[in-house]
């Protein structure tokens, strides 16, 4: 998800900039890249993930998961 925001931030910035200087718009560069970053971040945290993990899940990766062991301990 992480390549999907730079991915939509990257696109979105760089056709504002040829917009910009194609129509001589007079507008503030950084406050509309600054806008676009944070428009782009906000939607991926609404449609992707919250967190952003280094660790992809291969299967190898048994930290908080079950592992089949009964909860607790059994009485007998």
């Amino acid at each position: 998800m992480w390549l999907t925001f730079w991915g939509v931030f990257l696109v979105s910035s760089g056709l504002f900039l040829i917009l910009k200087y194609s129509f001589k718009w007079n507008v503030s560069t950084g406050k509309v890249l600054i806008g676009l970053f944070l428009i782009s971040w906000g939607l991926s945290v609404l449609f992707g993930q919250v967190g952003f993990s280094s660790f992809p899940d291969n299967g190898s990766n048994y930290l908080f998961r079950n592992s089949g062991q009964p909860n607790g301990l059994a009485c007998r």
